[in-house]
């Protein structure tokens, strides 16, 4: 995105919740409002409504939204604010962590301002989210979950190999006849 905004928005994603920084003027980066919404579609509907109140009247004009990038959990609220506006920047944890030197007291509402002076520091920098295509996003998710399942299987047989390794070859066929299900499985995979 080579574009310059005035206004900033920081965002925090939990499992749960998501809080908001808004930097209103970008001259004035320590003047922030904040608030905090559910990580579902009513608290996105709530932030667009939040951000109105605030004189943010065309989110694709007006606004630039940068997140830590958090997995699933941010998942839902990008779904939806694309809705809205492409000005979405979903950032490195690492690269945002490490801009702002050694901290204490960290909270949710500390990391969204946190996360919003960073996108006005380093706006230039900024690179719009680039929604994946539901077959991508479902290849990925997949893939994870068979990575998961190999993970289950090698935790369930290592023991087993050890007890074998050393002799204990009766608490090893008792180990295997607990997990026989799900070794089966898991060998499907």
């Amino acid at each position: 995105m080579k574009k310059t905004f005035q206004n900033i928005l920081g965002i925090d994603v939990s499992k749960l919740t998501f809080d908001v920084a808004l930097i209103v003027s970008a001259s004035s980066i320590n003047n922030t409002v904040s608030s905090s919404f559910s990580n579902n579609k009513k608290g996105v509907s709530q932030l667009i409504k939040f951000l109105k109140k605030q004189g943010i009247k065309n989110l694709n004009d007006e606004l630039l939204i940068c997140m830590e990038h958090t997995g699933m959990y941010s998942r839902i609220l990008v779904n939806n604010l694309s809705k809205f506006t492409t000005n979405i920047w979903v950032e490195n944890a690492y690269s945002i962590k490490h801009s702002t030197g050694i901290k204490r007291g960290k909270t949710d509402a500390a990391d969204s301002i946190d996360i919003a002076k960073y996108a006005c520091r380093f706006m230039d920098n900024a690179e719009q989210y680039d929604e994946k295509t539901n077959t991508v996003q479902t290849l990925q998710d997949v893939l994870s979950n068979r990575s998961r399942l190999m993970n289950a299987l090698t935790n369930l047989q290592k023991p087993i190999k050890e007890m074998e390794s050393i002799g204990l070859n009766d608490a090893a066929n008792l180990l295997k006849n607990i997990a026989k299900l799900q070794l089966t499985g898991l060998q499907k995979v």
